[in-house]
């Protein structure tokens, strides 16, 4: 098995002992029936939902920040969406590299304990640490259960024509373009399978 080594890395049983001490001390209960939305830093919320939840989760779409050393702000006219435009802060997208591995990979493990025998996970990150977290991803999944990418343009939709009638793009598509990586990942008996669509 390929690992990846780097400053801050805990073993598979530390972070889950972790989430379960965390869960313990907040104490709260998340309903088992209906619909539910959870506001929350998303290892607490993964973490209380590790009781109730493990191995009954079907379907994940994980969107992490891409660690791209970037403040994004958010202002009352662009209430659903983040730039770089100077407003009010949102959040500050800014680790050393091995936090960041270390941020991620705790996730991917609170993931891959709630994903059910059916369970998928969809990952988007971007092509600048996409490499590092595929490798954690075979890590904690396992390498022969990736299937592929999913690749895509982004683009301005101004620009969009422009985008399509560029040489060398036909109909503006290449699987070769930076802009965002992903897999789609299936539990089965054996561990998970990655399956671009």
């Amino acid at each position: 098995m390929i690992r990846l080594d780097f400053d801050g890395r805990l073993p598979r049983g530390d972070i889950l002992q972790k989430a379960r001490a965390l869960a313990l001390k907040h104490g709260r209960t998340i309903p088992t029936e209906g619909s539910i939305i959870i506001q929350s830093e998303n290892f607490l919320a993964l973490s209380l939902m590790l009781r109730d939840y493990s191995g009954k989760i079907d379907l994940v779409y994980a969107d992490p920040p891409f660690n791209t050393m970037q403040d994004f702000y958010i202002s009352d006219s662009r209430a659903n969406s983040v730039s770089s435009v100077k407003s009010r802060r949102a959040y500050a997208d800014k680790m050393p590299p091995e936090k960041f591995l270390a941020f991620i990979r705790e996730r991917l493990i609170l993931i891959h304990e709630l994903l059910s025998e059916r369970g998928s996970l969809y990952l988007h990150i971007d092509c600048k640490t996409g490499h590092y977290v595929k490798i954690i991803l075979d890590e904690i999944f396992g390498a022969g259960n990736f299937l592929n990418d999913i690749a895509r343009i982004k683009s301005n939709p101004k620009n969009a024509r422009h985008a399509a009638e560029s040489p060398g793009r036909p109909g503006g598509i290449s699987p070769f373009l930076p802009g965002g990586t992903g897999g789609l990942t299936r539990r089965s008996s054996t561990g998970l399978t990655l399956r671009g669509a």
